[in-house]
């Protein structure tokens, strides 16, 4: 099973908000309500002070993902993140995948395939993360968790407050200092697909024009 662009913006770009027919979202299944303490409040306050600090990210990644057959794959690429609005993320070869948020819509090339797919931003879970203010509190989304898997990092988890049963994610962070360290969604299936990023770098001077969707030249066309 080929491991591709589309497979990634499923997985954290679209998987909350898309539409799952086949799926019984019933009140009886709706996971159950989760209590914030006052000191998870106090680490979401400094979570989310974080976030709005940041302008401009760029940074190397390996996705990993269970790919529904029992067995998992692993890709590489380059994440760019500038906020409000903007993010590229570009596959390394020999795939000529890529995914360009353009301030309001999200476009997913698949060069397998040769077409583009389009999301709006204001319809995916992480498209809080591209808002110019980010309020875990908000009415976007609901947290159903704050953890310290290690004593140096922090995790917190949110599910889109409109589509509860649709999937989760979840933000790594250091701790001290806070620093983004990938995340991790977990699919309306229960499979789960995890980001590491590494060399990450803030405050970068970005091309504008990287952030504008461009059909690649497809041979024989």
């Amino acid at each position: 099973m080929r491991l591709s662009s589309v497979a990634f913006a499923v997985a954290l770009l679209t998987l909350p908000l898309v539409a799952h027919a086949a799926v019984d979202t019933s009140k009886d299944d709706a996971p159950p309500p989760v209590v914030i303490r006052a000191s998870d409040r106090a680490q979401l306050d400094r979570v989310e002070a974080y976030l709005n600090s940041l302008t401009t990210v760029s940074a190397n990644f390996v996705q990993y993902a269970d790919l529904g057959d029992g067995s998992k794959g692993e890709v590489t690429g380059t994440f760019k993140l500038w906020r409000p609005g903007r993010l590229r993320i570009d596959y390394a070869a020999p795939s000529g995948d890529f995914i360009v948020a353009d301030g309001s819509v999200i476009h997913q090339w698949d060069s397998q395939m040769k077409q583009a797919s389009q999301t709006s931003i204001s319809g995916a879970l992480p498209g809080f993360l591209l808002k110019k203010g980010i309020r875990f509190q908000g009415d976007d989304v609901t947290v159903t968790g704050v953890h310290h898997p290690v004593p140096t990092e922090v995790e917190v988890s949110v599910r889109s407050a409109k589509d509860p049963d649709a999937g989760e994610l979840t933000l790594r962070l250091s701790d001290v200092p806070l620093r983004l360290l990938g995340w991790r969604v977990r699919d309306v299936q229960g499979l789960t697909t995890a980001v590491t990023l590494s060399d990450l770098q803030t405050g970068v001077s970005f091309n504008a024009a990287d952030f504008v969707f461009k059909k690649p030249a497809v041979r024989g066309k």
